[in-house]
């Protein structure tokens, strides 16, 4: 079962090791994220990049009432967060030298077809982790394999049955 619990051990597990990229995926679609903004917020000094398939949706996507401008430093309990988009022209304003990114919705990437210039672009920026966080989980992530070296999957099953069912169910129509 992948479980909150487990998710988090696999997270804190690559945090330590020297792989590069993890792909987080699972049936918990609007938790996932979450879970790793909280083991974030756990470190101390890190710059933190987040990328978001579009800056108006970041508000909906952090469940906060602010309006977030890219570039500007937002102290999150002892990092530096830095917010832009899949649009090429939020990057420019986003520091180098970020510790960790962030991209979510990843299927947004994929969808754009943007990948390669994405993750071009945070390694450009030297970003030490980068985390692929899914939503939806009617995709195929296999055109990320060569990139990804840590999976992670976080399911509902544990919390909502009925609601991780459903969510496979929907899978199989894709």
């Amino acid at each position: 079962m992948n479980t909150k619990e487990k998710a988090s051990k696999e997270i804190f597990e690559f945090l330590e090791s020297d792989k590069k990229c993890l792909l987080l995926t699972g049936t918990h679609m609007f938790k996932k994220h979450e879970l790793l903004i909280s083991i974030l917020n756990t470190t101390s000094d890190k710059k933190i990049l987040f990328r978001a398939n579009a800056m108006n949706n970041l508000d909906t996507i952090l469940k906060i009432g602010q309006n977030i401008k890219s570039g500007i430093p937002y102290g999150v309990h002892n990092n530096t967060w830095y917010f832009d988009s899949l649009e090429v022209t939020t990057w420019r304003r986003s520091p180098f030298d970020v510790d960790y990114a962030i991209i979510y919705p990843v299927g947004s990437m994929l969808r754009k077809d943007s990948y390669k210039k994405v993750l071009e672009d945070l390694n450009q920026k030297g970003v030490d982790k980068v985390f692929l966080v899914s939503c939806q989980e009617t995709q195929d992530y296999s055109v990320l394999d060569r990139y990804v070296d840590y999976k992670v999957e976080y399911d509902a099953e544990e919390d909502d049955p009925d609601y991780h069912n459903r969510v496979l169910e929907d899978k199989k129509r894709y």
